[in-house]
């Protein structure tokens, strides 16, 4: 989905086809939006729907095995990923140093990196959970053990706190505040349809 201001967009891509996403940076230019933040996959990588976009920050959380329909192999997949880590399309990187293909990544990209994860004491940042419970997640970021952030996220899963790591790295690397980017996690409700608490 597409949110603009608040208010959905209807699209029907993941990433939509390059005019009609300038389209959409263009509206949101007119309606003052200063961020924007964005899933950009694998097949807009291969198919040209980011060209002409350089990103602020580029995101890398894992890869897996889900896109072998359009990839013909994990390494092209990966290397499909991996374009977006470069001067041409992102000025800077935040990767995930738990999954095997983001510590690769991190050796091989040329753009200023800060890595994170919870297993990997070598990472810029180290995250560590303190409190699971069913309607949400807290968890501490350290930096070389002197920079403490205790984050929580209304969303249970260690998954869920390692995606909202990488959100606050990433927010924090673009140059916004760390309190305001906790907050808005803390006291956001997550996308409909998504890990949805329902009380019945």
């Amino acid at each position: 989905g597409t949110r603009i201001n608040g208010v959905d967009v209807k699209t029907s891509l993941t990433t939509p086809e390059a005019p009609d996403l300038h389209g959409l940076f263009a509206r949101m230019v007119e309606e003052g939006v200063r961020v924007c933040v964005m899933e950009v996959s694998s097949h807009a990588l291969v198919m040209g729907r980011v060209d002409g976009v350089v990103f602020d920050v580029a995101v890398f959380l894992n890869l897996g095995r889900d896109h072998l329909d359009f990839h013909r192999t994990v390494e092209e997949y990966f290397q499909a990923k991996a374009s977006l880590f470069t001067p041409l399309r992102a000025k800077q990187a935040v990767i995930n140093l738990d999954d095997e293909y983001g510590r690769r990544l991190a050796l091989e990209t040329s753009i200023p990196t800060t890595t994170y994860g919870a297993k990997i004491q070598q990472a810029d940042w180290t995250f560590e959970i303190l409190s699971r419970e069913p309607g949400g997640t807290i968890f501490e970021l350290s930096r070389l053990l002197r920079v403490r952030r205790v984050i929580s996220v209304p969303m249970p899963g260690d998954y869920n706190a390692a995606n909202a790591a990488a959100a606050l790295l990433a927010a924090d690397v673009a140059g916004l505040k760390w309190r305001e980017v906790g907050r808005g996690l803390a006291t956001g409700h997550g996308v409909p349809g998504r890990l949805e608490e329902i009380d019945e």
